[in-house]
């Protein structure tokens, strides 16, 4: 890594610190079986998105709860999925993952809350 990634891992790490939560997460491991870690994780946006349907008659709100949280790559088991459409299981609540990233050993993860 560039000492770029390198200064904002350390000031990630610094924020972990201050103001990140510890969850318990259980993950796929992709062959039918679970990993569970207490990881440390920053929840960084929960919002509701409403969407509106009408169509030949139908006239229903769909809404979607989704949050937004970051955690480092070192954190998680090496054969966790956390890819788009995996499932995961945060505190009890079941998430889908909509959009998963990894960048200068930070997942960045956006996922529907499906029960909670």
């Amino acid at each position: 890594m560039s000492e770029i990634s390198d200064n904002f891992l350390s000031a990630f790490n610094t924020v972990l610190g201050i103001d990140g939560e510890l969850e318990d997460f259980i993950f796929s491991d992709g062959n039918g079986g679970t990993l569970e870690k207490i990881i440390t994780v920053l929840w960084i946006k929960e919002e509701s998105v409403l969407f509106h349907l009408h169509t030949h008659g139908l006239n229903r709100t769909l809404r979607v709860d989704e949050r937004w949280f970051m955690m480092l790559a070192t954190d998680i088991p090496s054969n966790a999925q956390l890819y788009t459409n995996d499932f995961l299981d945060i505190n009890g609540v079941k998430y889908k993952i909509q959009s998963s990233r990894i960048k200068d050993g930070i997942w960045n993860v956006v996922a529907s809350i499906l029960n909670g």
